[in-house]
């Protein structure tokens, strides 16, 4: 009966402690991923028209409602024009076409997470004519 009793106190014993270890240790990491969502910056998006995309330096550059706005093609963007993923040499050859870029901003540089090509842009044709000339 002792032996038993001992048992059971320790069991009983082991199990409160364990369970405020338990929920200090969530506590803890709670904590530290707030302060992780906290310091991560907010992704922002952009759409316009690719201008130029320079290798060189991984920089897209799109003609924006706000005018040119330039942007760093880091080395996990996820490129995709339509379905298709697409690299960053494939940029240089897409120049006029729509595209909806996010990207994060931080120390002023913006630092891409996606580009999104849709299609042409339409560009401004001259009248059909007759082929005769008007006097």
């Amino acid at each position: 009966m002792r032996r038993a009793l001992a048992v059971i106190t320790t069991v009983g014993a082991l199990a409160v402690g364990g369970s405020a270890y338990a929920t200090q240790a969530a506590g803890t990491s709670a904590a530290s991923q707030k302060e992780k969502k906290a310091a991560a910056p907010a992704s922002n998006m952009a759409s316009g028209t690719v201008m130029r995309f320079d290798s060189a330096s991984n920089t897209l550059t799109l003609s924006t409602p706000n005018g040119e706005e330039t942007f760093t093609i880091g080395s996990t963007a996820m490129l995709h024009q339509g379905r298709k993923a697409i690299t960053t040499s494939d940029l240089a050859n897409l120049a006029g076409y729509n595209v909806t870029v996010r990207y994060v901003q931080s120390a002023g540089e913006r630092t891409v997470e996606s580009v999104d090509i849709s299609r042409r842009a339409a560009s401004s044709k001259p009248a059909a004519t007759s082929g005769t000339v008007k006097q």
